[in-house]
């Protein structure tokens, strides 16, 4: 499925969930936020979240520091 990733044209391999994607992507679901089409989509909905050909996916990363 042809996907949008942070920017870069992504294929991705998977099932349709976004749980999937971001094992693929080797992203703790975590400790990551992720955006998709503009919505931001809460952790607990990672498995239920179905993707579809052409979204545009933001995913940030949470890192620790001070």
């Amino acid at each position: 499925m042809k996907l949008t990733v942070n920017g870069d044209p992504y294929d991705h391999q998977g099932d349709t969930t976004l749980k999937s994607l971001l094992r693929e992507l080797d992203a703790d679901h975590a400790r990551v936020a992720v955006v998709i089409n503009d919505d931001v989509i809460g952790r607990v909905n990672h498995d239920a979240v179905k993707l579809k050909p052409g979204d545009c996916i933001e995913i940030l990363t949470f890192a620790g520091g001070g």
